[in-house]
């Protein structure tokens, strides 16, 4: 069962990639093969957080309401993340 720590956990090593871009950006000669490394980290950190999303949506739904679209195999497989 999620959390939400686990989810804010997630949500702040987004937020410190974002900032280790931003701050390699800035740099004189910014090294680009480290950006694009650190763009692909946020971006598999970006789906994770989608997957909990989800997640918390489908398990916090009562029972009999919508859950936001989150069929059952999405459900599993965002389990399984």
């Amino acid at each position: 069962m999620p959390n939400d720590y686990s989810y804010t956990a997630l949500l702040n090593k987004h937020n410190a990639i974002d900032e280790k871009i931003l701050r390699e950006m800035k740099r004189p000669l910014p090294n680009t093969l480290n950006i694009q490394r650190l763009k692909r980290q946020k971006l598999l950190l970006k789906d994770q957080i989608e997957s909990w999303r989800r997640l918390m949506l489908a398990v916090r739904a009562p029972v009999g309401e919508p859950s936001g679209g989150v069929g059952a195999q999405e459900f599993a497989a965002a389990r399984q993340a």
